[in-house]
């Protein structure tokens, strides 16, 4: 016999909607953002990425680092790596990892990291902002398998 808390409809009417004020809330709210900070952390990760670029290039002089067909050349031919037997020579996050120890790839690992970092959040975000430096978006508390909330626009 099925407990009656375990039933999609209790969690839909004690859970879900008790819920949706508070989501509608946040939404309306929004977020504050604070500017300044994400100006001073474009600062110092486009300072480490041209540091990084610079380390990077007397390394692999001549290598496009946002070209995957040269690194993986560079990393597999040059460097020496044998390809990995599901990966192959692949350049992704998780062949990396792998490879992390010596200096080239430990310094992409990081190059990529900050890259998006700067790409994804510190210099889309400002430009989605509302007049008073708020993100709002639209909060889904169903759309997770693990129960978390999940936002989009943005």
């Amino acid at each position: 016999m099925r407990h009656p808390e375990a039933s999609l409809s209790y969690v839909y009417n004690n859970i879900d909607l008790p819920f949706l004020p508070v989501l509608c809330e946040m939404e309306e709210e929004g977020v504050l953002i604070d500017v300044g900070l994400l100006r001073d952390t474009e600062i110092v990760a486009q300072t480490r990425i041209t540091q990084l670029e610079a380390a990077l290039n007397h390394l692999a002089p001549g290598i496009n680092l946002n070209s995957y067909p040269q690194l993986s050349d560079f990393m597999y031919s040059g460097l020496g790596y044998e390809e990995h037997p599901k990966l192959g020579s692949s350049t992704s996050k998780e062949a990396l990892v792998r490879l992390r120890g010596n200096a080239f790839v430990d310094l992409l690992v990081e190059y990529r990291r900050l890259d998006k970092l700067l790409s994804t959040f510190v210099t889309k975000i400002p430009r989605i902002l509302g007049p008073d430096n708020k993100l709002r978006g639209h909060f889904n508390n169903t759309l997770t398998k693990t129960g978390r909330l999940s936002s989009s626009n943005p």
